[in-house]
């Protein structure tokens, strides 16, 4: 007799962030310090693209995969912390509650970067990888208008909820 076992990870459940969430000061720093630390990784990896003007040895799948991943990180953080963000209109308050935000925009514009530039250079400047960059690009500005107008028109439904887990 063979015995099977399945294991299923239980998948985590989306939910809107409350506004008006204190968040303890070392949370903060810790936050901005990952933040800047986003940054500082990929200058070296700008800088060799720059000197050497070629993507070779970078794999674009990965590299578009990575961009694409984190972009719709932001998607589904527009929709999640959509209550915060309207919650930013009224003061500056709200700002340490939308670091973790601000922290996936930056890793999202740090990896869009390398995508753009891998296609800048050979082996991967040709129109088909220009191409793939260029829609992964478009469909993140769809993703992101989409996940805006869906929370303008359900803040926190459970459509909008759904949308953000997918």
């Amino acid at each position: 007799p063979t015995i099977t076992v399945t294991y299923t990870q239980p998948r985590m459940q989306a939910a809107c962030a409350p506004p008006h969430r204190t968040i303890p000061t070392s949370v903060d720093a810790l936050t901005v310090a990952l933040t800047v630390a986003t940054v500082a990784v990929t200058v070296p990896q700008y800088i060799k693209l720059l000197r050497s003007r070629s993507s070779a040895g970078l794999s674009l799948p990965t590299v578009v995969l990575t961009a694409g991943l984190n972009l719709c990180d932001v998607a589904a953080a527009i929709i999640t912390k959509w209550r915060q963000l309207q919650d930013c209109a009224h003061g500056a308050a709200c700002v340490p509650e939308l670091l973790d935000l601000v922290q996936t925009v930056v890793l999202t514009a740090t990896s869009a970067a390398v995508l753009v530039m891998v296609v800048c250079y050979p082996p991967h400047d040709g129109a088909a990888a220009r191409s793939v960059a260029a829609i992964t690009l478009f469909a993140t500005a769809v993703a992101w208008a989409v996940s805006a107008g869906v929370s303008l028109a359900a803040p926190c439904s459970r459509g909008a909820l759904s949308l953000a887990q997918a």
